[in-house]
């Protein structure tokens, strides 16, 4: 009796294991951007801190998305750029209505919150 509990246990612990290894894998955060201020038209790079290089996701695409965070992307969203094999983002801040935004990644068909929120601002 006590075997067979063990073994459900054991069993247990590893499908939640494999259960957590794709989402252990998709950490897409972009930290530097958070709290910060960019003017329309600046270029931006910003990298995942710790991501290994090659980086696992390199090639995952990134979106801006109104609002301080979330993972849900508005119709039609706008593509800034892919994840580098370094593990970083280069983009140019879009001509978009002021106001705050954050960053969203499309990994295996989900997005996921990227970043925490950041102001977009025009010159002037």
């Amino acid at each position: 009796m006590r075997s067979s509990r063990r073994l459900a246990l054991v069993a247990g612990v590893c499908l939640v294991a494999l259960w957590l290894v794709p989402l252990a894998t998709a950490k897409i955060w972009f930290m530097s951007v958070r709290g910060k201020t960019f003017t329309a038209g600046k270029v931006i790079v910003t990298e995942i801190a710790g991501c290994p290089v090659p980086c696992p996701i390199a090639g995952v695409r990134v979106y801006l998305a109104p609002g301080a965070r979330g993972a849900v992307l508005p119709p039609n969203p706008r593509l800034l750029g892919t994840v580098t094999r370094s593990g970083a983002l280069r983009f140019r801040v879009p001509h978009v209505a002021p106001g705050s935004y954050h960053l969203v990644a499309r990994f295996r068909k989900r997005s996921l919150p990227a970043s925490d929120g950041f102001r977009i601002i025009h010159a002037g």
